[in-house]
């Protein structure tokens, strides 16, 4: 019986790619139906390539349509759909299939009571994710998303969207650097077949969105840049997380505070700062 792996995630975290991955396994459907990639163009950030949701989607298979994309719950009756409509077409391979759905609890429910053919896949930004700071803001502020603000508004949303990880914890959760660089990990992980190449084409699609997988945070500071100073608090942020997640909050709050009270500080004496105000250890 052929299966749908359903990539239920946020937006702006690259997890088109991830779908894209998951598909090129030999496991899985990967026929070309529709343009591949597409383009968002940011004013601020530059140009984030991203992947076409229908790309390997044929178009009798309609039950996977923008309500289903773009869903923030998923209902039963869907899921039916689209696991029927699966059979129907017998596409001879699995599928994977993205959507925003944040009922991925009940979804994981109803595929054990009603045994349906789907696997439910969760994304999370994960403890390395200040290297894809950059991809982020391009896919969350450009023409066809979000309006840019301002730094504190940036940062106040890249923090929350961190600190929201544990709310996509399911039985298969994937953070962002497994399928960015770790991926043979997300492969192992799922149980399917790693394809031959893959690392190639994750190296590209890094290059093409500027991701960086080096990280100096003196560098970082020392650059002129709405991004260059995000990655460095996220940076912060992540290490924060890993010490005292209860503290997490208070602290991304207190760092931007304490930035715009003096621009001109180090990271290094912010975080020292924050963490004497928050009665942190310093690291």
């Amino acid at each position: 019986m052929n299966q749908i792996t359903l990539v239920c995630t946020r937006s702006a975290i690259n997890a088109s790619a991830l779908t894209y991955m998951i598909n090129q396994s030999p496991d899985y459907y990967h026929n070309v139906h529709n343009d591949v990639w597409l383009r968002e163009v940011s004013e601020q950030f530059g140009i984030a390539y991203t992947l076409n949701d229908w790309w390997n989607v044929p178009l009798e298979f309609t039950a996977y349509d923008k309500r289903v994309r773009n869903a923030d719950v998923l209902t039963l009756k869907q899921l039916e759909h689209l696991s029927d409509q699966t059979q129907e077409i017998n596409l001879g391979k699995n599928i994977a299939l993205f959507t925003h759905a944040t009922n991925h609890k009940m979804i994981e429910t109803w595929v054990k009571t009603y045994n349906l053919p789907i696997t439910v896949v969760t994304t999370v930004m994960g403890d390395l994710c200040h290297h894809y700071v950059g991809s982020w803001l391009k896919r969350e502020y450009n023409e066809i998303m979000n309006d840019w603000k301002s730094q504190e508004e940036g940062w106040n949303n890249l923090a929350r969207q961190r600190l929201n990880d544990s709310n996509w914890i399911s039985s298969n959760t994937i953070c962002m650097n497994d399928w960015l660089n770790n991926t043979k990990a997300m492969y192992n992980q799922l149980k399917i077949t790693y394809p031959s190449g893959i690392d190639v084409w994750v190296k590209d699609y890094r290059y093409r969105n500027s991701i960086r997988m080096d990280f100096d945070a003196d560098e970082y500071w020392d650059n002129i840049g709405e991004t260059n100073k995000l990655t460095v608090f996220m940076w912060l942020l992540n290490k924060i997380i890993e010490e005292d997640a209860k503290k997490a909050l208070a602290y991304s709050e207190n760092l931007f505070k304490i930035h715009l009270q003096d621009k001109g500080a180090h990271w290094r004496d912010l975080d020292l700062k924050v963490r004497q105000n928050l009665n942190l250890t310093n690291n």
